[in-house]
């Protein structure tokens, strides 16, 4: 979601264009993001908003697998583990 709304933030000057929107989003990627773009079949878009939808369901998973604010203060190292283990 984050990576959306900083994109959507760049492009305001064009956000009513939607093909730019479309047009421009796979220089905002990089590394497996930009991979799973080129191989995004295309017939699966037709809309700012279907890229947007399919970016969002391919993505998922780093949103549900975020921690909170809570979960994060009530972490603690435990005494069997290294700090990059912690970390």
């Amino acid at each position: 979601m984050n990576h959306l709304k900083m994109y959507c933030r760049k492009m305001e000057a064009y956000g009513k264009d939607e093909n730019l929107l479309m047009h421009f989003f796979h220089e905002s990627l990089v590394g497996e993001a930009i991979t799973w773009y080129t191989n995004l079949e295309p017939s699966r878009v037709h809309s700012w908003n279907d890229l947007m939808a399919t970016f969002i369901r391919q993505y998922q998973y780093n949103f549900n697998m975020a921690p909170d604010r809570m979960q994060l203060q009530n972490m603690c190292k435990k005494d069997n583990e290294s700090f990059n283990e912690y970390a």
